[in-house]
Formats: C-alpha cells, structure tokens, sequence
C-alpha cells in the first residue's frame, strides 16, 4: 500500500476538527478538509474526507472529484473505492459504479452494505445467477435484511427459470412484505399449488382492506385448487375448497359447479361401497337438487338412488318430476319402464320399451328382450336382437335365443350354444372339438345348459359301460363328484379324475370315501405319488375308515372281525404303497414322515372338524385340503408335553428330520436340519421374513403361536441335539470305537442343549452313555479311549452325573496304571501320573492310594539300585507323606499301614548310608 507523508501535529489537529465536524452535520467540514488538502497535498486522506463532506452537501460530482484526487494518491485505498461508486451512483452512473465496486472487492474494502449495493446492480444488471449467489453470502448476516435478501433471491431464481428453488425461498421469508407476500402468491399459482396462493392471498386481503383485486385473487386460487381435485377425482375436496371461498364471490355465481361437484361425488360415494356411502350419496344429491332446481340429472339420480334400495315408489315419484323437468328424459322413461315391468305391467313396459328403441341406445331393446325371454317368446328375441350391434350381452342373448327357438344357424356366432344346438341334435362328439376350441363358457347359463347336455351323454355312454367316449364329453371341467370321476378314470383319465376327487375331498374333508377314491384312483396315475402318500395315509389313520372296512367284512363273512385283522390290512397296504415307491428319491421319506405325523395326530385325538369328525391324516393332506389354518389353532391350543412337540414338528418343515432320527438315521436327520430352506424365500425357516408366506405354510402349528419363529428355532436346536447325542453314542458302538468322533458329536449336542435350556437333560444322556461305554472299554483293555471319554464327560458334566464320572474316571486312571506297570514294569512315570490323579480325583479310592504306594516303592528301588540314592529317598519320602495323609482318610486301613511301615523302613535303609 503507497502512503503519503507522516502527519504532523498540525494535520492531525485539522483531520480530527473535521471528522468532528462531518459527525455533526456541520457544512464547515468541507473547507477544514480542503486546509488539509492544502497542508499535506501529496496524502490521501484530506481529499477522501472533503469528498465524505461535499458528499454530504450533495454535491456528488464534487465528491467524485474528491475521492478521484484520493486515489489518485493511493490506489489501494478500498473505501475510497466505495465512497466514489456511492457518489457515481448518485450521478446515475452504474457502470463506472459497479468498477469502482470491484475494485474495491480486490482491495478487501467491501462491507455488507457495499455488497449489499453490488448484489443490486447485479439484479439490475440482468446477471441473475451471480446476484443469486450474491445475496446468499450475505443472508447469514442479513438481520433484518434477511426476508428482503430472500426475496431477492426468489426473483433471481424466478428469472434463472428456477420456480420451485424460488418457491422455495419464499417459504424461508419469516415475515413478508406486501410485496413478497404477493409474488409469493403469484409464483404459487403459476406452479399449481393453488391452495398455498390462495392461503398467501387471503392474508395479503387481511392486510390491505383497501386492495379489493386481492380478495378475487384469493377466490380464484381457490376455486382454481377446486377445479384441480375435481380433475383428481377428489370431488370431496373439491367440495370442502370451493365452500372455503364461496363467500368471496357474489351470491349464486358458484351454483353450477356446486352441483356438478355433487354430483361426482355422489357418484363416487355410492361406488365406493363404504357403509356410509348411500347416506353420503343421498345428502349430495339433495344439495345438488337445491342448487339447480330445474336440473333434472340430481332427481334421476336420486330415484336410481332409492331403487337400488329398494324403495321402488319413491323411486318412481322421483322419475316423474323428473318428466315434468324434461318430458323427453329417456333415462328417466326407461327407468319407468322397468319398474312396470316389475310391478307385473309386461304390456305397459313392453309397450313404452318399444318406444324408446333407437339406433343410439341398445338397453331398451336389451329390456325388451329380457321381457319376451321371461315370457319364453325366443323366437322374437332372436328377431329383436338381429339388428343390434354387437357386443357381448347382445351375442349371448342372440346365441341362445337361436339355440332355444330352434334355429342352429342363430346360434353359429357362438360356438358353445353351437356346440348346445350340436349336442341337442346328438352331434356330441363334433360339440366336444367345436368346444376344444372355444374358450371357457362366456356365463353361468350357457355352461350349466352345456354340462346338463354333456353330462346326460356322458353317463348313458357309461351305463352302456362306453368309458372311453363318456370319459370324453364329461371331461375335467364338465366332471363333478366322485361318480364323474369313477367314470374319467375308467375312461382313462387318470389325472382329471384324481382332480376332481381332489375337489371332492375339498368340499367334504370330514368324509373318508373321496380320499379312499382318490388314494386308489393315484395308486395307478404315474406323477400322482405325493397325492397317493397323503391320501392313504389318511385312509389308514382314520378311524371311520377302518370302522367301514371291518364293518363291510362282517357282512361278508357273517362273523365278528377282530380290531388286530384291520390293523394288518392296513399294515400290508402300507407295505404294499412303499413297495411300490421308487427305491430312489425321497418318497420313502416322504411316506415315513406323513405315518410318523399321522400316528401323532391319532395319538392327540384328531383334528376336529364341523360335524364331529376328527381328521387323522399328515401334513401333506392338511395343506392338499387347505387345512393349515385350522390345523395350527388345534394344535397352539394342546396342552405342552412331549407328544405335542412331536405333532408340532411332524407337521412342520422339521417332520423330514425328526422322521430320520426315529428311523435310527441321526446323520441324515442332521444334514436335513442343516440344508432346511425355506421353500418361498429360501431363507431359513427361524429366519424367515414376517411377511413371508412360506413359513405358515409349512409351519403351520408354528405359526400359530405368537412366538412361532424362536419355537420353531428351539424345536430344531433339539432335534440337533438328539441327532449329536445319538452319533456320539454310534460312534462309540462300532467295532472300533472312535472317541474323538463322539466327543465331537456331543460338544455340538451340548451346546445346542444349553442353548434351549436342556443342559441337564443332555448332560445326564452323555453321563449314562459315557459310563456304560467307558466301563465297555476298560474290560476291553482300551484305557486311553476310556479315560479320555470319561475326561470329556466330566468337563461337560455338573452335579450328581459329574461326581459319577469323576469317580468312575479315577477308577479307570488307576486300572490304566496298573495295566501299564504291569506290561511295562520299567515305566513309572505315567503310572505315578495317573495314579496321583486318581487319588486327587477320589482321595478314598483305596485301590489307587495302594497302588501309588507300591509303584512309589518300586520306582525308588530301581533308582537305588541306579546309584541315585538320594532321588530314591525323596520318592520315598513323597510316599510317605501321600500314605499318612491317605490313613487320615481311611484311619486303621491295614493294607495302608502296611505299605507305609514298608516304604518307611525302606527309607530308613536309604538314608542309613548319609548318617541319619
């Protein structure tokens, strides 16, 4: 930065003099700067101040002047800079202002009210995205400024083409002026939120009672809002909106448009099926009535109103004011019509029907002819609806009008009444290809005329014992109940009979004649075997069934049939069905799960039925017969035990495994558990999703109760657990007993047990299993596999079952140092080793106490008689110790009295030679 001269006394006196004066507003600060100028001609800052002051006389071109002469002496002077653009400004000089501004900028002269100047003649410049961003730097130091800053910005944005950033920061104004509250508006309204415009106006109107524009403006956002929700179909709305502005327009003005929201909205309610919808209706239309009274459309629409609720007179008093509205109102002749033709008056209605026939409207003909179809007169039908346009109700109508009077060719346009007239005439076979063709039956009457024809063929084929054609005509879908399906399955229709009694089953699943039908019907139909597993199993199981079979045999053989004969048969239908199972695959599983689940079902009762009946079948059945619902709230409702876990999880995802782990088949039930999947999501069952399906679907007991998924997770932890504890007890049972396995097995098994709650349970299974196996073991020599079972057991084990094996393990350590001592008379260390275990194990265990003594003494001769003197006396001395503390805990024990006398007297010949 260039500096003048130091000031001297002199000048600083003069400078302060006329900074004072400037404060005051005295015009002698002029000529005191203009002294200073004279005094200090090469400094800036006399010039600055006398342009300040001839500023403040409004003599802005003098000030120019001024603050020129100052820059002149230092350029880098920022406030001069701006106190120059102020004056330029004045003089209407924006473009050497807006310099004079960027200048200072580069001189970090600039405050907020320069870049609040700067920011304006960007405005008004045109360069709306730099004054936008211009007045955003300064919004956080706004103040009060703030809403006029976002004001500014909303317009910058508006001219930008922003409208919804502009929308925006007009929502951010916290207090509006008249001005801002009216762009605010304006920008709403161009945007469609008409109901904000509208808010916006009406405040404005409050303001400035005496902008009566504003209030219009006001209205007609909202009637604009109105307009807007009626093109939404929300004529509710669209009502509540315009009613909100109704005062601000003349009275009247709005009435057509309050009846045709009405209207509408009648409409809607009486189509919206909600409870309160005709009221609604009702109400809607009565007002529409009020507003135009001479509109004939709400009073036929109420009448359809009232008739639709049965009140058929008013209706029709309805319809008559609407006549005398409109005499020409067709819709309200032909309503008229129909109700003579209710009231009994055919002659009447057929005669204004008639009337009211034109080339514009086809439903008075339609009436008419639904009057001669009454009457039977189908020959007129077919001549009333020859000339119609088509469509379906007239093509249907034609089609059997043709059929029914007798004219095939009438009929031609339709290929099921073609196929009708074909049967009628005997033709039944051509009928069965026209129908192959043809589709599903347009409506009820033409299918049940179609089956009734097909049907009677069918079964006089069958009398005559023609299966194959009867089989033919009756088909799946003309088929019903299980003597059509006796009839297709004769006929060589395996899979549409094994449906139809499928459907039968449906409808009467209390009944075990149709699952008997249909078990034998899927015995012979090749891909049916899941239908066969479940439908004989639940034949088998149930007691009517069995009831019905030996009731039959004792009016066959005139004798009493004995409850253990149909116990057999059903045993060797058994075998017979998985006889014939493939040998591969998983059908034989299949069959074992569904008897398993079965059996549990018959253990429990039965699931009750309507009627009385208990339903014993598997889970394949409950689901074929959609059952799983039902199912699930009988068995939430049993009381907890054991077989209830058992129906629980037979008739859940689990069934597979918990089959195999009966069968004895614990390493398949465990991949089973392992590979579970939920078959909708794929996910695992305990983790499925809340709104997966598959879960209730294949857990439906499960899902019953209000804590399915985690019941669900404990029940396959304990089927786990059994899968481990029963491999662990196989893999000791083998020829070569594999501990390590069994361990491994039981590690898993406990852990799953503790994580359900059933340590204790487990625990005791692995205690009982370790110790027959160990003592197994030891009589087979097997000393290490005994120990080292016994010492997984005991690290696994707490309470009663851990002080059996822990006795039970210091009886197998001291027969493994026996056995050892005596095979290897020469190896003392891992004898002494397991016997001192043995004894800290069962410190009364006399047979270990004893035994450590004798192998002690030995070990200390042999070392003696080594030349190590004085290690043979520590183990000695080691013995003796042990012996007395071993008499303290079995007092007058002579066997041990003895063996301490001899290790002592032997240690006295050891330490004889040191001079003790």
């Amino acid at each position: 930065m260039a500096h003048g001269p130091v000031l001297d006394d002199d000048a600083r006196r003069l400078l302060a003099a006329g900074r004072e004066q400037l404060a005051h507003g005295d015009g002698a600060a002029l000529e005191t700067f203009q002294r200073l100028c004279r005094l200090i001609p090469r400094d800036w800052q006399g010039w600055y101040w006398s342009g300040c002051a001839a500023a403040r006389l409004g003599d802005h071109a003098a000030a120019e002047g001024h603050f020129t002469e100052a820059l002149q002496r230092d350029p880098a002077q920022g406030r001069a800079y701006v106190q120059r653009a102020y004056a330029r400004l004045r003089l209407g000089r924006t473009g050497p202002a807006r310099g004079d501004l960027l200048s200072a900028a580069r001189h970090r002269g600039l405050d907020d009210d320069a870049r609040w100047v700067s920011a304006l003649l960007q405005l008004r410049a045109g360069e709306w995205a730099g004054a936008e961003l211009a007045f955003k730097q300064l919004l956080a130091r706004a103040g009060d400024r703030s809403g006029l800053a976002l004001s500014l910005i909303a317009h910058a944005q508006e001219r930008r083409g922003l409208p919804h950033a502009a929308l925006a920061s007009y929502e951010g104004i916290a207090e509006h002026t008249d001005g801002s509250l009216h762009r605010h508006a304006l920008l709403a309204h161009r945007l469609e939120r008409y109901d904000v415009s509208a808010a916006l106006w009406r405040e404005l109107a409050g303001r400035r009672a005496d902008l009566p524009a504003v209030r219009r403006l006001a209205a007609d956002a909202g009637r604009a809002a109105a307009v807007r929700a009626a093109r939404d179909k929300d004529f509710t709305s669209a009502l509540t909106i315009l009613t909100g502005v109704e005062a601000l327009y003349p009275e009247g003005e709005l009435d057509a448009e309050f009846a045709e929201l009405r209207l509408h909205a009648a409409w809607q309610a009486m189509a919206s099926g909600a409870a309160d919808g005709t009221e609604r209706a009702r109400e809607l239309l009565r007002a529409a009535c009020l507003d135009r009274p001479d509109d004939p459309r709400p009073l036929h629409y109420l009448g359809v109103l009232e008739s639709l609720e049965g009140e058929r007179r008013q209706a029709a008093l309805l319809w008559r004011r609407v006549l005398r509205l409109d005499p020409g109102h067709r819709r309200a002749r032909f309503a008229l019509a129909l109700e003579r033709a209710r009231d009994g008056d055919t002659d009447g209605a057929t005669e204004e029907l008639d009337g009211l026939r034109d080339a514009g409207d086809d439903r008075p003909a339609l009436a008419l002819a639904a009057l001669h179809i009454r009457a039977g007169r189908w020959q007129q039908t077919a001549l009333l609806l020859d000339p119609l346009p088509p469509g379906p109700l007239r093509d249907s109508l034609a089609a059997e009008a043709g059929y029914r009077s007798g004219e095939l060719t009438a009929a031609v346009g339709s290929p099921h009444w073609r196929a009708a007239a074909l049967c009628r005439a005997g033709h039944h076979r051509t009928a069965v290809k026209v129908l192959r063709h043809a589709g599903p039956a347009p409506d009820v009457r033409t299918g049940r005329e179609l089956a009734r024809l097909l049907r009677g063929a069918a079964l006089t084929h069958a009398a005559a014992g023609r299966w194959g054609p009867a089989a033919e005509l009756l088909d799946r879908d003309r088929a019903e109940g299980p003597l059509d399906a006796l009839v297709l399955l004769l006929g060589g229709r395996r899979r549409h009979a094994v449906d139809l009694l499928i459907d039968a089953a449906r409808r009467s699943p209390g009944d075990h004649r149709p699952a008997h039908a249909l078990a034998v019907a899927a015995l012979s139909t090749p891909g049916m075997w899941r239908q066969c597993i479940a439908a004989w199993t639940s034949v088998l199981y149930r007691e009517d069934f069995r009831a019905a079979v030996r009731s039959r045999a004792e009016e066959r053989y005139g004798e009493p049939v004995p409850e253990e004969a149909v116990d057999g048969l059903a045993g060797r239908m058994r075998q017979l069905l998985e006889d014939r199972l493939p040998a591969e695959g998983e059908l034989r599983l299949l069959l074992r799960c569904e008897t398993d689940a079965a059996q549990a079902l018959r253990d429990a009762g039965g699931l009750p039925l309507p009627g009385g009946v208990a339903l014993v079948c598997g889970p394949l059945w409950v689901a074929e017969m959609g059952l799983q619902r039902q199912f699930g709230s009988y068995a939430a409702a049993l009381a907890a035990g054991a077989e209830t876990d058992r129906l629980r999880i037979g008739f859940s995802l689990l069934g597979p495994a918990q089959a195999q782990l009966r069968a004895g088949r614990a390493k398949a039930a465990l991949d089973a558990l392992e590979a579970l999947r939920c078959p909708e999501c794929r996910a695992e069952p305990a983790g499925c999703p809340e709104a997966c399906a598959g879960f209730a679907a294949g857990n439906p007991a499960h899902a019953a109760l209000p804590d399915g998924r985690r019941r669900f997770a404990d029940d396959a932890a304990a089927l786990a657990m059994e899968a481990g504890l029963s491999l662990g007890q196989s893999a000791l049972s083998g020829a070569e007993p594999d501990v390590a396995a069994a361990t491994a097995h039981w590690r898993a098994a406990l852990d799953r047990a503790q994580r359900i709650g059933r340590g204790a349970e487990a625990q005791a299974q692995v205690a009982e299993v370790a110790l027959g196996r160990s003592d197994a073991l030891s009589r087979a020599e097997d000393f290490d596999a005994a120990v080292m079972l016994l010492d997984f057991a005991q690290a696994f084990t707490h309470g009663e079952e851990h002080e059996q094996i822990t006795g039970a393990l210091a009886a197998e350590l001291t027969a493994r140092a026996i056995h050892t001592a005596n095979q290897r008379p020469d190896s003392y260390e891992q004898p002494i080793a397991d016997l001192r275990r043995a004894t800290g194990l069962n410190p009364h265990l006399l047979r270990a106490q004893a035994s450590l003594a004798i192998v002690r003494r030995a070990h200390a001769v042999k070392r003696w008689q080594a030349g190590f003197t004085a290690e043979a006396s520590l183990i000695l001395q080691e013995s003796v110790e042990e012996l007395t503390l071993a008499l303290g805990l079995l007092p007058e024990n002579r066997e041990l009295m003895e063996l301490l006398d001899k290790a002592s007297y032997q240690l006295e010949i050891f330490l004889d030679p040191f001079g003790h």
